[in-house]
């Protein structure tokens, strides 16, 4: 499997400022940082890859979860954010198809088998749902849905 080149990353919305902008998304930090979406509009928020060139897609990593590295040593910051569900992924080209996936609400990346043949030039990841809970009832998660990382398999 190649890692797939991406040229553009866009998102429906971005907490603030760019420092939590989509483009984190593939700087390939898979431990800390990442985006997070605006207050109040994770739902149906949407994450928009464009690759180099039309590929096929084998594969998908995502790390759930946004992690503040500042305050990682001081409390587990997973969980200080919504977390991913379920999501659709919006594969472009002249014959959209969209794929339905759910993700576990674990801090480590998940691979989720794609094997799409057509050549895909445009992806977009739609968050439909979250994980908007704790272990630990003393927190309530901020109203923003967070990812740490994205990587597209040919």
């Amino acid at each position: 499997m190649t890692k797939v080149e991406i040229t553009e990353v866009t998102a429906s919305s971005f907490y603030k400022s760019e420092a939590f902008g989509p483009q984190n998304l593939i700087d390939g930090n898979k431990n800390f940082g990442g985006w997070i979406t605006d207050i109040a509009a994770w739902q149906n928020a949407w994450i928009e890859f464009r690759f180099a060139e039309p590929v096929s897609l084998f594969s998908l990593e995502i790390c759930n979860g946004f992690i503040e590295e500042e305050v990682a040593n001081t409390r587990d910051d997973y969980y200080f954010h919504k977390r991913a569900k379920n999501m659709v992924i919006h594969l472009g080209g002249d014959h959209p198809k969209l794929v339905h996936e759910m993700l576990e609400d674990i801090k480590e990346p998940q691979i989720l088998t794609l094997g799409i043949f057509q050549p895909i030039q445009t992806v977009r990841i739609i968050f439909t749902s979250v994980y908007d809970s704790a272990p630990d009832s003393s927190i309530t998660p901020y109203d923003v849905l967070g990812l740490r990382h994205v990587e597209w398999r040919s």
